[in-house]
């Protein structure tokens, strides 16, 4: 049996990320989330995802590291 596609999701506590990894979780996908390490995470509450959280530069090498088969850019900075 292959293995599950590995998703990558950063910004994965935001509105459009969190509601990505739950519904990518619950269509059976390995799901991991990325976040920086002072993110409030409470909308990823109950939610089957595997979480990194570290700034810019430490995300960037377990991501490399994970060699996901898909990278979805749900972060950003500002308001």
């Amino acid at each position: 049996m292959p293995a599950r596609p590995l998703i990558a999701v950063t910004g994965a506590n935001g509105f459009v990320g969190s509601w990505l990894c739950g519904y990518l979780s619950q269509q059976g996908l390995d799901v991991h989330g990325f976040v920086r390490e002072t993110s409030d995470v409470a909308r990823l509450r109950g939610i089957d995802i595997t979480l990194s959280k570290g700034n810019e530069r430490e995300l960037l090498q377990k991501l490399t590291f994970l060699k996901p088969d898909v990278v979805i850019l749900a972060d950003w900075n500002g308001v």
